[in-house]
């Protein structure tokens, strides 16, 4: 997103917004309130989030949060190895919501 006020970094960097984030996963909250963890590097002036995890992970991960995954029937339609990211990194970062409705 060219708007996101924040990079999450797998491999290039991804600009997402705090708020998604903030809003969907108990770690991201407290990654966000330490503010001193997030002064060490920038990207284009904005702060950055390193991560260790597969970026296809992640591309399944984000464009579960922006599509509002909770209210997209989607999710029944999902074969395994779609839903495997948002099982491990709903679990990894406790996207408690994706997590719940993935084992649905």
């Amino acid at each position: 997103m060219s708007d996101g006020n924040i990079v999450l970094q797998v491999t290039n960097g991804t600009r997402v917004h705090k708020s998604i984030l903030r809003a969907n996963s108990e770690v991201f909250r407290d990654i966000f309130n330490a503010a001193d963890a997030l002064r060490e590097e920038l990207i284009d002036g904005l702060p950055v989030v390193k991560l260790h995890d597969a970026v296809e992970d992640w591309e399944v991960v984000l464009g579960s949060l922006y599509q509002l995954f909770h209210m997209n029937p989607f999710l029944n339609d999902l074969t395994f190895p779609q839903l495997k990211p948002m099982l491990q990194l709903g679990r990894n970062y406790q996207f408690d919501g994706m997590l719940k409705a993935s084992l649905k």
